[in-house]
């Protein structure tokens, strides 16, 4: 979160947003190894954190830990895909 708030001090929106998402993303994958999720497992199993496992694990997590934590990967996926996906593109046209 400490360098997303650089980049607001910064004036850029587009890697704040991605900073905040990087965050929330490796609270949702602390929070899978913590409860030990399946989708953590899954995880374990091949290797690699695909979106759909977090997206997975914030719902298994929600059911543990309450409905925030799905309104929080929500949010921080929406930045992620809206801000910065959409902002970096029209940086480089």
């Amino acid at each position: 979160m400490e360098e997303a708030r650089q980049y607001i001090d910064k004036g850029d929106a587009v890697w704040a947003g991605e900073g905040a998402y990087k965050a929330a993303e490796e609270c949702i994958k602390a929070l899978a190894e913590k409860f030990n999720t399946p989708e953590y497992q899954e995880f374990v199993r091949v290797g690699v954190w695909y979106t759909y496992l977090l997206g997975m694990a914030s719902k298994t997590l929600a059911s543990q830990l309450g409905y925030w934590v799905v309104d929080g990967w929500n949010a921080a996926y929406d930045l992620h895909v809206w801000v910065f996906m959409r902002g970096s593109t029209r940086l480089s046209m």
